[in-house]
């Protein structure tokens, strides 16, 4: 290498001339130390340069020969472009440490292969892009654990298929929202709950299809909402029990109609009130009954009939009370006592008095 300027060098001559000087080495001297200090670094050798004047820097190739201490170190002061033109093989046979200061960009132009034998840590400071041309491929042999400490975005263009072999949980710690776009179906082939603690809304735009192969259970902690546009169709196969621990309000905007194959029993612990704002009917094909404990009130605004076959009780707003039928009979057990405030009047064939 060319000497530096101040460097003690020794100088020959080619042929002898003193026209023709060459400089076949340099010397070391009190201001050109060698460069590592001695005796203490004895086994140390190499190739130690310094940069140009002004520079203040240096290359380096030090080999370090210290027997259990062996070590080969290489400085470029500035920049290093390694060149193979054909092969490389790296061994480390163990512990490597890489530390980049700044940016770094790997280029594979074919394939790469990675293998750990053991674990792996990617710690990423700040933002991370992965962009694949075509398939990606992800297996894990066990466990695998993703923790996103803000929002998540997942973004397919076209279909996505999610299998799961055995359980899954998931666990939405605020707000959910599921938006299809088009036609849903959920089939579960075994049993399944549902547990909402607060209000719950579905609305369905159009059709909904729900499959489920065996028992289906909802548990509900507090308000429950259905909104359903058009018709609604339940139709169940065997027994259907509803049990309402407090009140239950139905408002139907329109015609109700409800049919009963067979018995039909309503059981109320309370008061019951029933109000119609146009005609009612009840038509029984058989027998009839009220039952009341104690006192029963009819009430009507303008009359009450009673009819049965040719007989009838008839009774007005205006206080007339009309009994018609073939034969009449009143039988009391006690005393029976007939007042009025004006004219009794008695008409028959034949009256007959005790």
């Amino acid at each position: 290498q060319i000497p530096r300027i101040g460097q003690e060098v020794i100088v020959d001559f080619l042929d002898g001339d003193p026209d023709l000087p060459i400089i076949t080495g340099r010397v070391y001297n009190a201001s050109q130390m060698p460069p590592y200090g001695l005796p203490g670094n004895a086994t140390q050798s190499g190739w130690k340069s310094n940069s140009s004047k002004g520079g203040g820097g240096y290359n380096e190739l030090m080999f370090e020969d210290k027997a259990g201490s062996e070590l080969v170190n290489f400085q470029a002061q500035k920049d290093h472009n390694l060149l193979i033109k054909h092969d490389r093989t790296k061994l480390v046979q163990h512990d490597q440490s890489d530390r980049i200061d700044h940016d770094a960009k790997h280029s594979v132009g074919h394939n790469l292969d990675e293998d750990v034998g053991n674990n792996k840590t990617v710690k990423v400071g700040v933002d991370q892009t992965t962009n694949i041309g075509s398939n990606d491929t992800e297996t894990v042999g066990k466990d695998r654990s993703l923790t996103v400490m803000a929002n998540e975005t997942i973004h397919v263009v076209s279909n996505s298929t999610e299998n799961i072999d055995a359980n899954h949980s998931q666990t939405v710690g605020i707000v959910q929202t599921i938006t299809v776009g088009a036609a849903r179906v959920d089939t579960v082939g075994a049993s399944e709950t549902r547990s909402v603690g607060a209000v719950q809304s579905n609305t369905i735009g159009a059709s909904r299809s729900v499959s489920v192969g065996a028992a289906q259970s909802h548990d509900i902690g507090a308000g429950d909402s259905w909104n359903i546009a058009a018709e609604q169709a339940v139709q169940v196969g065997a027994d259907q029990n509803f049990k309402i621990a407090k009140n239950q309000g139905t408002d139907i905007g329109a015609d109700r109609s409800a049919k009963i194959a067979k018995d039909d029993l309503t059981e109320v612990g309370g008061n019951s009130a029933l109000k119609i704002a146009k005609k009612s009917l009840v038509d029984i094909g058989e027998d009839g009954g009220i039952k009341v404990g104690k006192t029963l009130s009819i009430e009507a605004g303008d009359a009450i009939v009673i009819k049965c076959g040719s007989a009838a009780i008839g009774m007005k707003k205006d206080g007339t009370i009309t009994i018609e039928g073939k034969d009449i009979t009143v039988i009391g057990s006690g005393e029976i006592e007939v007042k009025a405030s004006k004219n009794i009047t008695m008409k028959g064939s034949k009256i007959n008095l005790n």
